[in-house]
């Protein structure tokens, strides 16, 4: 019973960028596997470089939405080297109040 949220993946690697290369993004797939409609919260990322949208708030039983995730390389002094963000995203799943998803980026110093 109950909603149930699905992610195709949970973590995505960009690899190497350049810092002024632009923003890059990627999607993730959220499906839900429950009954009842998967109601997703406001979305939350653990840094400003980064910001994430989804296709639709409500999720029918068995149904799809795309959570696009944007980050931007040059939004301040990134460090130089590897690192990950954190999309936060609330839904009313009961056994996964809180799912998330994990974007990796090498930033390379512009030539």
């Amino acid at each position: 019973s109950g909603s149930k949220i699905v992610l195709d993946r949970v973590a995505h690697d960009f690899g190497e960028i350049p810092k002024s290369g632009g923003v890059v993004q990627t999607t993730f797939e959220i499906r839900n596997a429950g009954v009842e409609t998967l109601e997703i919260g406001e979305l939350s990322t653990s840094c400003g470089c980064t910001s994430a949208e989804i296709s639709k708030k409500s999720i029918k039983s068995n149904d799809v939405a795309t959570l696009t995730v944007y980050f931007d390389p040059d939004f301040h002094d990134e460090p130089l080297d590897q690192i990950t963000r954190t999309v936060f995203i609330p839904t009313n799943d009961i056994n996964m109040s809180e799912a998330e998803v994990k974007i990796t980026v090498n930033i390379l110093e512009d030539k």
